[in-house]
């Protein structure tokens, strides 16, 4: 029988040893050894040589239901092809103006504070997805457009995983 062998999912290498599972800005990944530094240590390898010298004191986890299972980690789903059109304010502005609503009356039909939607509309403030889509359904209007990928990124071998080593290298390249 073959064993699989398990990518380090950060810098994509072949893991030879243990895994370890880390933190990054709420993602849970399993990286190498090389890797931990990038995050913060969620879980630990556990060692297999026993001492005989003296007791080992093991915690217990809690007995997990057969009802309710552990919920494994997913990554949200977004909208990864679309994105905030970059004529977002003038787009509010006019369809504010057009409907004949004062900021004060979409402010309380939104949700969102008149100094906010004054800050959309003057370009100084990018509205996040939730109001986004809060403006948009108020107003009638569609505030994202569609993107392409970037053709360097499609340009790489399709059988390799994409980690994060290869999206700070595109970050550096684009500065």
């Amino acid at each position: 029988m073959k064993r699989s062998t398990i990518s380090c999912e950060f810098c994509g290498n072949a893991i030879r040893g243990n895994s370890f599972t880390i933190k990054v800005e709420g993602a849970l990944l399993t990286v190498c050894s090389n890797c931990t530094q990038f995050g913060k240590i969620v879980e630990s390898p556990k060692s297999k040589a026993v001492s005989t010298a003296s007791p080992v004191k093991t915690t217990r986890r809690p007995v997990q239901s057969v009802r309710n299972p552990p919920k494994k980690y997913r990554p949200r789903q977004a909208d990864a092809e679309k994105a905030l059109s970059e004529d977002y304010s003038s787009k509010i502005q006019s369809a504010r103006t057009k409907n004949k609503m004062t900021r004060e009356v979409l402010a309380a039909k939104t949700g969102i504070s008149t100094s906010q939607i004054a800050s959309f509309e003057s370009g100084k403030l990018r509205p996040t997805d939730n109001e986004a889509k809060k403006l948009e359904r108020v107003l009638g209007i569609s505030l994202f457009e569609e993107t392409m990928a970037d053709p360097e990124f499609l340009a790489k071998e399709s059988t390799k995983k994409v980690t994060f080593g290869d999206i700070v290298e595109i970050k550096r390249r684009d500065k």
